[in-house]
């Protein structure tokens, strides 16, 4: 969809009816809230992410399982809240990830381009992992 700005809105606005339409009856999914929140951001629909990212937070703060700040970081990311985004990102890297987990997401995804260059998201791609040496 790079470069056709319709085709790509029309894709996201498909993405949300299945999102919210599983969001119906499961309600408590956190990830489906998040997902909810990054496809509200990417559309720019600010008025409606706010309350999705206040959610996210409790449930974050909360310690449920399968959300990280990852989950912050990208709808603020693409509602143009760039030192938002890095303050979740810093919080999310700045500890031990679980296995599996890694920072090639941010170094090579596109998602993330609108923070390349900038000093403290290049220091997070070069930052050791807590715990290695």
């Amino acid at each position: 969809m790079l470069g056709n700005e319709d085709a790509a809105r029309t894709d996201f606005h498909t993405a949300l009816r299945v999102v919210e339409a599983r969001f119906a009856t499961q309600s408590n999914s956190g990830v489906l809230l998040s997902w909810r929140a990054e496809i509200l951001a990417a559309l720019g629909d600010r008025v409606a992410v706010e309350p999705l990212l206040r959610e996210l937070r409790q449930r974050l703060k909360a310690g449920e399982q399968g959300l990280t700040e990852l989950d912050l970081a990208l709808p603020l990311m693409y509602l143009g809240r760039e030192e938002e985004a890095l303050v979740e990102l810093e919080a999310r890297y700045g500890k031990p990830l679980p296995p599996g987990t890694n920072r090639m997401t941010l170094r090579y995804n596109p998602l993330w381009d609108p923070l390349r260059g900038n000093p403290r998201f290049e220091a997070l791609l070069k930052a050791k992992p807590p715990g290695k040496k």
